[in-house]
């Protein structure tokens, strides 16, 4: 993979800095807009983009070679400013303007922030040829409202956070990972997972933490996994079925979830882990299902209109607060049973 800067003949333009001189290509009939290119394995990368206007045309190719990668932070809000190898700060670009961008289809590949920071993004293509999206590609495209995904791509992992005007999203069913997909996408109100993908969350905010506006999600036969605060603080979720294929909910998977009233816990399950739906303030029931043989801490603590509880004899443990602030927990047999099953040095602590 060659390294080496090349300068095409269009129009040039030569930007002298303090540390020396740096070559951009010009956009066919666009002087206002200008590109900054390395050849890599025989093909064009898009590493810079410079200008002032709102609407960006790449080419399909630049001296006779094609334009096959967004490369990292091309169109992104900010870049590193260095003097010689050492890092100096962030600089703005102006690219926060762009308010449309079209793609040849010769593109195929997107590398990591290729488009963060556009602020002002409302319209992009994605080239049925792109296969891979790397993470944070359109992380702070917050103008950004649908976009539609080419099958082929498989993984889609944090590529959309604070996207938080999206509410229409395509995915192919080529998906198998999307770890962190739409976090803090605020205006996200119905998703369906593509029937790859196998497990969720396992990020810091989970694939759909913050998502306040989401009321709907279809879960495929097939998925494991609902990982570590998948679904945190989605406030307006009312309804999940999840599929029998389940066999693990990590902490925190629902917690937050203050609008949900219905959810059916899979009979693999076996623990019901810490905080798992901690402040589900609107949940009236649950049955937890035979086979299930741990609660834990605060697993539905905070569910303040959880009035009805089917504990199974599988259950030999309730963590520290597992019913908290529950009304079942006030009841006869709700204070039996976490008395019960409740172990020792846990309730020494809910003691002190």
């Amino acid at each position: 993979m060659s390294k080496k800067i090349l300068i095409a003949d269009l129009t040039v333009a030569v930007a002298v800095i303090a540390i020396g001189a740096i070559m951009f290509v010009n956009l066919i009939n666009s002087p206002k807009q200008r590109l900054k290119y390395e050849v890599m394995n025989g093909n064009m990368a898009i590493t810079q983009y410079s200008g002032r206007s709102k609407t960006v045309v790449v080419p399909d190719t630049i001296k006779g070679k094609p334009v096959k990668w967004i490369y990292t932070g091309a169109f992104g809000s900010s870049r590193e400013v260095r003097f010689l190898d050492t890092f100096i700060g962030y600089k703005p670009t102006g690219n926060d303007k762009i308010e449309k961008i079209i793609l040849p289809d010769s593109v195929d590949f997107f590398s990591y922030g290729a488009f963060s920071g556009c602020a002002s993004l409302k319209s992009i293509n994605i080239p049925a040829k792109v296969d891979t999206i790397r993470p944070n590609a359109f992380s702070y495209c917050s103008s950004l409202t649908s976009i539609t995904l080419p099958d082929g791509i498989t993984a889609i992992d944090e590529v959309f956070p604070q996207c938080t005007s999206l509410k229409e999203i395509t995915l192919p069913d080529s998906i198998v990972s999307m770890d962190g997909a739409f976090t803090d996408c605020t205006s996200l109100k119905s998703i369906a997972i593509p029937k790859g993908v196998t497990k969720l969350g396992d990020t810091t905010w989970g694939t759909f933490g913050k998502c306040t506006s989401l009321e709907s999600v279809t879960l495929p036969v097939g998925l494991k996994s609902i990982g570590e605060k998948t679904f945190l603080d989605c406030s307006s979720l009312r309804t999940v079925v999840i599929p029998d294929t389940v066999t693990s909910i990590v902490g925190g998977a629902f917690n937050g979830c203050s609008s949900l009233t219905s959810i059916t816990i899979p009979k693999q399950v076996a623990v019901i882990d810490d905080y798992t739906f901690f402040d589900c303030a609107n949940l009236p029931s649950i049955t937890i299902p035979d086979g299930v043989t741990t609660i834990g801490t605060s697993a539905f603590q905070g569910c303040t209109s959880l009035k009805q509880v089917t504990i199974p004899a599988s259950v030999k443990s309730i963590g520290k607060d597992a019913f908290g602030g529950t009304p079942w927990a006030n009841t006869p047999e709700g204070k039996a049973l976490i008395s019960k099953l409740t172990p020792k040095d846990n309730a020494e602590n809910v003691s002190q």
